[in-house]
């Protein structure tokens, strides 16, 4: 199993890597999303920028999540869907569900660590939030985490990549107005 875990993860990551507009969109979806989100919200009562008297910090950090809660999931939604055809090609070698899965996984949360580091590394200084770097992009990369196992979930329920998209925002827009939106 983990022989199978191993060339199951270097096939994802291969896959990834040869599609360019894949890793540059990923790349930078985070600290554009960043940068963009710190300077619009970016804003003090009094005339100079402090932590302290920052008005919009609590606003910052709840979009920061639903942009964790975005990035997580549309990096995942469409894995096991595409992956089907391939899986039910090889479903007579009787490979393992787990290493399969596990590998998906692995390689899913390892993008989602370096977009959340991205995120984390472009907003923290713009928004001058003194120490709580650690806790702050780890905070970010849970919340990716479990969107992207919920992402991959969505993908096990539903047979078209364009229902998969339609799906995603009944699953954030939820989120948005349970958070106080």
């Amino acid at each position: 199993r983990i022989q199978q875990w191993r060339i199951q993860a270097q096939r994802d990551i291969a896959r990834k890597w040869k599609n360019p507009q894949y890793l540059w969109i990923n790349l930078l979806e985070a600290p554009i999303l960043a940068l963009l989100l710190a300077v619009l919200l970016r804003s003090s009562d009094g005339e100079v920028y402090s932590y302290g008297s920052a008005i919009n910090l609590p606003h910052f950090l709840f979009v920061a999540v639903i942009v964790a809660v975005f990035m997580g999931l549309t990096v995942s939604a469409e894995e096991l869907f595409r992956d089907r055809l391939m899986r039910k090609r090889e479903g007579h070698l009787q490979l393992s569900w787990g290493a399969y899965l596990g590998a998906k996984t692995a390689v899913l949360f390892a993008i989602s660590a370096i977009q959340t580091l991205l995120f984390a590394a472009v907003s923290h200084p713009i928004l001058g939030l003194p120490g709580h770097f650690a806790a702050y992009a780890f905070t970010l990369f849970t919340v990716a985490a479990c969107a992207n196992v919920f992402g991959l979930v969505i993908s096990l329920l539903f047979n078209s990549v364009r229902v998969i998209y339609l799906a995603i925002p009944l699953f954030i827009i939820p989120q948005l107005m349970l958070g106080g939106a």
